[in-house]
Order: structure tokens, then sequence, then C-alpha cells
């Protein structure tokens, strides 16, 4: 039975790759393993987090993966390893949450198991219990924002006015909207891609891939993290500001 890759030397070059989609869009995620493959880069670990991804530096041959719905919360067994060998597949890792199992192909025909139903598995309770903390996430948020416009309803009966008259106030809200928006874009993706895993599950068929997240997803993606450091940024200067003032006033 062959071992897990291992690295070999540290003249290996390794490098982690971002996942392009939503961890729950399995078809995406493989096709992925197997693009990175043919670019020449040899995945082995997926322990860091849930969306980073490591490999290192293969240019022999392009390898074929599987990514499979995990039955159990463990690695297979000694004996589920040699089961898989014997189809022509060897163990690579679990996934970081632990809802996939790894495989790489060892011969060119190497065939995937059958599908079947997998409402009994661990992948489907995670895949379940991700969903369902989703829907409370978004009821969380829609509360939140109504209670934030009963509140600017209540101090001010022309919100829309002064948004447009008070520019520090449109700013504001602005600030809090944007990030806002981003959340609830890579919220939709992740949302759908986490039913059709469910739905796959539930049913033993193949899941129908989400795709990989477009340009305006990314921007929408990273837009939260760059209004946060702008803020940042606009109140250190603020400080700083605060301090020199201070400091020509003692003088």
């Amino acid at each position: 039975m062959s071992e897990p890759f291992e690295i070999q030397g540290e003249e290996q070059k390794t490098k982690n790759f971002r996942l392009p989609c939503s961890r729950f869009d399995a078809p995406t995620v493989e096709a992925w393993l197997n693009e990175k493959s043919g670019d020449g880069w040899r995945f082995y670990a997926w322990e860091e987090n849930d969306i980073t991804l490591s490999f290192t530096r293969d240019e022999q041959s392009a390898e074929r993966y599987w990514v499979e719905p995990a039955w159990e919360d463990a690695a297979p067994t000694t004996e589920e390893q040699r089961r898989y060998e014997m189809l022509g597949w060897e163990y690579v890792c679990r996934s970081h949450d632990g809802i996939y199992r790894v495989w790489r192909a060892t011969v060119p025909g190497a065939r995937k198991g059958r599908l079947k139903q997998m409402e009994d598995s661990y992948a489907y309770r995670k895949v379940k219990k991700s969903l369902r903390n989703n829907y409370l996430w978004l009821l969380a948020v829609i509360a939140l924002l109504l209670c934030a416009a009963w509140f600017i309803r209540i101090r001010s009966p022309y919100v829309v006015w002064r948004l447009v008259a008070d520019t520090k106030i449109g700013l504001d809200v602005l600030t809090f909207v944007f990030p806002m928006v981003g959340g609830f874009w890579v919220d939709r993706r992740e949302g759908k891609a986490m039913r059709r895993l469910k739905q796959s599950l539930a049913e033993g068929e193949p899941m129908r891939p989400v795709g990989r997240t477009s340009v305006v997803g990314k921007f929408l993606q990273w837009l939260p993290l760059a209004i946060t450091v702008v803020l940042l940024l606009s109140v250190a200067g603020c400080l700083e500001a605060s301090a020199q003032n201070g400091l020509v006033v003692e003088t």
C-alpha cells in the first residue's frame, strides 16, 4: 500500500492556493485540483483552513483527483485504503472540516465509486448544520437591519433627505451597507452550494456545480476587508493629527 504523499527535501517549492469557489461545491473543487495538476502543482494537504489548499511543484505529469464526501469523521482505515488502491486510487488527505476525503488516481483508468444515498453520513450532517447556521446568520442580519431602520426612523423622519444633505451620515451608511452587500453575495453562493450538495448526498445523484466565483464576486468578497483597512487608516490619521495639534498647543 502506498503511503500518503510527503514533501521530500527542502528544495521542493510549495505554495498555498485559495479555492476559487465555495468549498461545498465538490465538482468545481475537483475540477480545480485537476487543473492545478495540469499546471504543474501537486496537491498534498488541506490543513490550514477551509479555503486554502497546499501544493508542491511537480511538472512530471498531470494527475486526476477525486473529492469524495466522507461517511465518517475520520481518515480512511488501512483496509479502506487498500480497497481503493485496488480501484486505482491513493489517499491524499481529508479536507479541513472533514467533509471530504481526497484521492489521487494511480492509473489512467481509475473509476470513482458508485454514487449512493448518504443521509447517514458525516458529510451530510455537517452540510445540514452549516446550512442551518447560514439561515440563522441571515435572519440575524435582517433583524439587525430592521432595528437600524427603525432607530433611524425614530431619530429623524426625513431619513432620505438627511442622507443626501449630510455627507458624513451618508458616508457612514455606505460604509455599513457595502460590507453587507458583499456578505450577502458570498452568502448567496455558499447557500446555493450547500443546498445542492445536501440534495446530492440525500438522493445519491451527482451534484450540479455552482461554478467559480466571478470577478464581481471576488471584488465583493474583499470589499469588507478593504473598507475596514480604510477606516483604520482614517482613524490612525485622525489620532496622529490630534497628537500633533496637542503638541502645537503645548508649545
